[in-house]
């Protein structure tokens, strides 16, 4: 199968904050504000606001690592 033959099921680079918020199963309105803090880099397409995948994925594990420091039992 040549390059341009292969099928495209590939998870897209951006997604809206809707879609984002989706996601995390949080409101469109947290994610609205984490982009204007700028804890949730954005970008602009046109109009339009969209979050790659790729960041979405770094602030989760930005979130888990300060859980963890938060909630950690000191020895």
């Amino acid at each position: 199968m040549k390059a341009a033959e292969t099928p495209l099921s590939l998870e897209p680079l951006l997604v809206t904050v809707e879609e984002a918020a989706r996601r995390l199963c949080v409101g469109r309105t947290l994610l609205y504000q984490q982009v204007r803090r700028g804890a949730l880099p954005s970008v602009r397409v046109g109009r339009c606001r969209r979050i790659a995948v790729a960041d979405l994925e770094r602030y989760v594990e930005h979130l888990r690592d300060h859980n963890r420091r938060t909630f950690s039992v000191p020895r």
